[in-house]
């Protein structure tokens, strides 16, 4: 979705989300958000989500990122130098490996 759509739209995920809820967002100049958003759908229907029409415009945002990027950032480009915007005035903590490890054997 693009960003003056998600705005405007009071029952977007950003205007649905609590004035204190971490988000986090990919931006369609990111290499790796497509890849990501499309691991997400995957896990999203291995841990049972139901819905979709969520599911499919996560597909569809993806594929939408992709275009935009052969549009707007040519594919040789060198290093990713344009890839997450960071807010730079809250550092969030570093978490360390072992706090997300589940425990659950080998990777």
């Amino acid at each position: 979705m693009e960003k003056v759509v998600e705005m405007a739209d009071p029952f977007s995920c950003i205007n649905k989300a609590e004035d204190d809820e971490p988000i986090f967002v990919l931006l369609a100049r990111d290499r790796m958000a497509p890849k990501v958003v499309r691991a997400w759908v995957h896990e999203a229907r291995a841990h049972g989500e139901k819905d979709e029409e969520k599911l499919a415009e996560a597909t569809a945002c993806a594929y939408a990122m992709e275009q935009w990027r052969l549009k707007h950032r040519p594919v040789n480009n060198g290093p990713n130098t344009d890839g997450p915007v960071r807010d730079r005035r809250r550092q969030s903590p570093q978490i360390p490996a072992s706090s997300t490890d589940t425990g659950s054997g080998s990777r």
